[in-house]
Parts: structure tokens; C-alpha cells; sequence
């Protein structure tokens, strides 16, 4: 008898405390925020990362009634502001805004100080993009089999630049289309695009992958000629030119960018809802989705589950090709 009521009691005991912190989490998110919000840029500023994340700053603030702010944690390839925010208190006061480098980093670097799975709760995805791979002007091919097959010819003869510097997701889709097609290319690392297309433009590189929006001028100046897109189907910017996958080549290649915002692992899911909300209602607006349309990028906004979906699949995705490029930067 007594060790049946003490069964019962300490199921009693087990279910009033698991009662009152459901309440307090419940309460936690009603009582969310009291205090300003740092969104943590890990890069510096000017990029599409920082960018975003003021335009979202102000109308955040707006919305949930304090202030929300930004802070550049630039260095070491993005992993001194990822791993700050990978370290800090889960209570949704620090969030992280990032790019696929998050899902990358692991496999290319050692001593990386999160996991881009266990460290943090995906908030929202804000939109995606898509890498097109371009040219200078005067390198004799047209398609991407030409261009495969004068890698082959020519191996490692091709300088490819790699925006963002080396590891970044410029480098590593270039990395992917060499490993996958058994071609080799020499990689030289840029911090910045622009500094990469003035080089591309005096011929000292001969190749890059990069964002629509941001190779679209140099297209239309003739400075880059465009050999295909890293997507499901082509795009409304130009519907000449064809997929990689059109191409016959790397059915799978989707060289995709994004811009998503994070929590450290054990903020409250109400909390990472609530954010995940007010993200939405801003991505939402008329404003906003003009913005997007205008810099040829496609509005997301999903929940965090099918955030979470994003990012395990990328892990594995990059794993896989460091893995088979022999890739590594320590």
C-alpha cells in the first residue's frame, strides 16, 4: 500500500511541476520582451546579412514594443559571432542572423565552437536565392559543358573566386560543381564580391558563382557572361539562361543562399514562435515582398520546424561534398 501511494504521490509531485513550467514558459512568452533585442551579425557590415537585419531591426522594434538592435561580431569566418550567440543565455534577448556558412563551417574547420544543429533553434528562414555561375567575358566557352570540359583540359588553369572568402558558400558551390564534374580549378578568396568582379573584369580570375541580384549588372554591362543557374528552373531576371541541371550535368546542383535568423538551443518554443511571428508579419508586408522582388529574392518566411528541416539537410549536404572534395582550411 505504501509503495503504491508513494507512486501515486511523486506522480502527483512529477505532474504539478511539470504543470507550473508549462505556465512559466507560457507566462515567459506573454511577458516577451522586456528588454532590448540583439541581432547578431557575424560578418561586417554592408553585406546581405547586415543589411537585412536592420531593415528587420526597425520594424521588429515596432512590433514588439522594445527595442531590437543590431551588432557586427565579424571575424574568424563568421565563427566568433555564431559561437557568441551559440553561448548565450537561451532567453530570445540574442539572436543570430546567418547564411548557409552556419552549416558549413563544421566540416571544413576544426574547433568550431557550436553545432549547427544542437547549438541553436531555428527562428524563420527569410528568404533564398540562387548562385549563377558566370565568366569573364573572354573565356572561350559559352555552356557549362564547355566550361567543364576546358577545366579538364586545362587543369586547375581556371581561377575561381570565392566570394566571401574561402569557405564561404561562393567557394564551396564552386567546390561542389569541380568535385562532382572530377574537374579541378585554383580558388582565390575574396572577402567582398566586389572586389572579386574588378579582379574577374582585368582577367586576373576567371570564374565565380555568385548571387543573382549581385551578378545581374555585370551581366547586363557584358563585364560577366552567364552560363547557368544553380536552381530547380530558371529565372524571371533571364529565362535564357539555362539550369545546371539543363545542362545534363549535376541533376542536384542547387546552389542556394539564404538569410535566416536564430536562437540559442533552449529558448522556449513560445518565445521562438512569437519571434517567428513578427518575422513573418514583416516579410509579409507590400513593402517588403517589392524589396524582395526587386533584388530577385524569394520570400520564405517558414516555420521553424521546416527551418530545422533546412538546416539538417545542408549539414549533410556540405558534409558530403568536403568530404569528397577533400576540402579543409585548418
Amino acid at each position: 500500500m505504501r509503495d503504491k501511494m508513494g507512486k501515486v504521490l511523486i506522480g502527483v509531485v512529477v505532474s504539478a511541476a511539470t504543470s507550473v513550467a508549462a505556465i512559466q514558459v507560457a507566462q515567459a512568452a506573454d511577458n516577451y520582451p522586456q528588454r532590448p533585442i540583439t541581432i547578431v551579425v557575424p560578418t561586417g557590415p554592408g553585406g546581405a546579412v547586415d543589411i537585412n537585419s536592420r531593415i528587420y531591426a526597425a520594424k521588429l522594434t515596432e512590433i514588439l514594443g522594445q527595442p531590437v538592435v543590431v551588432e557586427n561580431r565579424a571575424g574568424g569566418g563568421s565563427l566568433i559571432g555564431t559561437g557568441y550567440v551559440a553561448n548565450s543565455a537561451p532567453d530570445g534577448y540574442t539572436l543570430l542572423a546567418t547564411t548557409p556558412t552556419i552549416t558549413i563551417a563544421p566540416s571544413i574547420r576544426d574547433n568550431v565552437p557550436y553545432d549547427p544543429i544542437d547549438s541553436f533553434e531555428p527562428v524563420v528562414q527569410l528568404y533564398s536565392t540562387y548562385g549563377l555561375l558566370g565568366v569573364r567575358s573572354d573565356l572561350p566557352v559559352d555552356t557549362v559543358n564547355e566550361y567543364i570540359e576546358y577545366a579538364r583540359e586545362n587543369p586547375g588553369a581556371i581561377r575561381f573566386a570565392g566570394t566571401g572568402g574561402l569557405g564561404g558558400i561562393n567557394h564551396m558551390w564552386g567546390e561542389w560543381l569541380h568535385a562532382e564534374t572530377d574537374t579541378e580549378a585554383t580558388f582565390v578568396g575574396y572577402q567582398g564580391g566586389a572586389e572579386a568582379m574588378g579582379d574577374m573584369m582585368a582577367g586576373r580570375v576567371d570564374a565565380t558563382i555568385a548571387s543573382v541580384s549581385f551578378m545581374q549588372p555585370y551581366i547586363e554591362t557584358g563585364s560577366v557572361k552567364p552560363l547557368a543557374i544553380g536552381a530547380e528552373e530558371r529565372t524571371e531576371a533571364f529565362p535564357d539562361v539555362p539550369t545546371v541541371a539543363e545542362s545534363g550535368v549535376l541533376p542536384e546542383f542547387n546552389a542556394v543562399y539564404w538569410v535566416g535568423f536564430f536562437a540559442p538551443a533552449g529558448t522556449p518554443a513560445d518565445i521562438v514562435e512569437k519571434l517567428n511571428d513578427a518575422f513573418v508579419q514583416v516579410l509579409a508586408t507590400d513593402e517588403e515582398q517589392a524589396r524582395m522582388a526587386e533584388l530577385q529574392q524569394i520570400p520564405v518566411g517558414n516555420t521553424p520546424a521546416e527551418f530545422a528541416e533546412v538546416v539538417q539537410q545542408e549539414v549533410q549536404q556540405w558534409k558530403q561534398v568536403v568530404e569528397k572534395a577533400d576540402i579543409s582550411l585548418d
